[in-house]
């Protein structure tokens, strides 16, 4: 999912973004191995790369005119609080209280730092 061009993204919103996501991606899949067991991992690999392409390839796309498909704003800040949750509960699974409320704060930063964003993302972005 490319992002449109947002011209008064800063540095911080932009990097505590990348924080939340990045301890989602890494921690949720690793709760999931812990509470599954890790026989889950290959599968959820294989789900996760393999509905794509299989749709891609099942799904006719023609060269001219070039087909985009976007995303609106309020899907995209559901998408951002449902990785907030899935980094929140991991974090709190994983390494326990302490880590789960420092990941609510890096949360909470995230979404302070980013409300421009979020308010351009809710008053009909451009699609990408």
């Amino acid at each position: 999912m490319r992002e449109p061009n947002f011209e008064r993204e800063t540095p911080l919103s932009t990097a505590t973004r990348a924080a939340v996501e990045a301890v989602a991606w890494v921690s949720g899949p690793w709760a999931a191995a812990v509470l599954l067991g890790w026989w889950a991992v290959p599968i959820a690999i294989a789900i996760v790369v393999g509905v794509p392409i299989l749709v891609r390839r099942s799904v006719p796309f023609s060269v001219d005119p070039p087909v985009t498909i976007s995303t609106p704003g309020l899907i995209r800040v559901s998408l951002m609080i449902d990785v907030s949750i899935i980094a929140i509960a991991s974090m709190w699974y994983l390494l326990g209280e302490t880590f789960g409320v420092l990941t609510i704060a890096l949360v909470f930063a995230a979404q302070i730092a980013g409300w421009r964003r979020t308010m351009w993302w809710l008053t009909g972005a451009p699609p990408a």
